[in-house]
Formats: structure tokens, C-alpha cells, sequence
């Protein structure tokens, strides 16, 4: 059946059906159009958060090379040699980390 064949009645349905159906499909790209807005500032929220850690990591890393070497000029002076502590990391950081790291035991308390 040729839309030139329809009743007035099956082409008011007709219309009816494509009204309804360009306003669903308006509603649906609307939706679609919302929901890529709210994942592109979520991603962009996570991409500046993810970089401000980036950031803490290595400031963190170089505090922690500074630390180790401020430790490792103390060691040679300090009364306070332990002989197996250059075994605890396999190297000169070791002795550093091992020779004043307080014990877990007495900090969990």
C-alpha cells in the first residue's frame, strides 16, 4: 500500500506515528548529547587528578632521595652501626633505612 492509497485516518496515524517518533528520537540524541558532556568533564576531572598525583609521587620521590642521602652523610659518624643493616634493602639505602627506621612494633601501639 502507496502512502497515496491511505485513509485520512491511517494518514493521520501516519503523522501521529512520525510526530511522536522525531520527538523520541530528538529526546533520545538530547540524552545522548548529556550523557557525553557529563563523561568528557568526568574524564577531564580524573586527567587533572591523576596529574596532581603524578605530581605528589615525584616530589615524594625526591624528598625520599633526599632523606636517604641526608642518611647516608649521617651514617659514617653515627655510634649507632648495626652491621646486618646493609642487608635490609641490598645496598647502601638499605643501611640508611634500616639504621634509624623505628620498629613497627612500637609505632602501632
Amino acid at each position: 500500500m502507496f502512502y497515496q492509497d491511505l485513509t485520512p485516518e491511517d494518514e493521520d496515524r501516519r503523522r501521529r506515528r512520525r510526530e511522536r517518533n522525531k520527538v523520541a528520537a530528538t529526546k533520545c540524541r538530547n540524552k545522548k548529547k548529556e550523557r557525553t558532556g557529563k563523561l568528557v568533564v568526568e574524564s577531564e576531572t580524573l586527567e587533572v587528578n591523576n596529574n596532581a598525583l603524578k605530581t605528589e609521587i615525584h616530589s615524594l620521590e625526591a624528598e625520599r632521595n633526599e632523606l636517604i642521602n641526608l642518611l647516608q652523610g649521617h651514617l659514617p659518624h653515627c655510634s649507632k652501626q648495626q652491621p646486618s643493616s646493609r642487608s635490609y634493602y641490598g645496598g647502601h639505602q638499605n643501611t640508611v633505612a634500616s639504621h634509624h627506621a623505628p620498629s613497627w612494633s612500637s609505632v602501632s601501639g
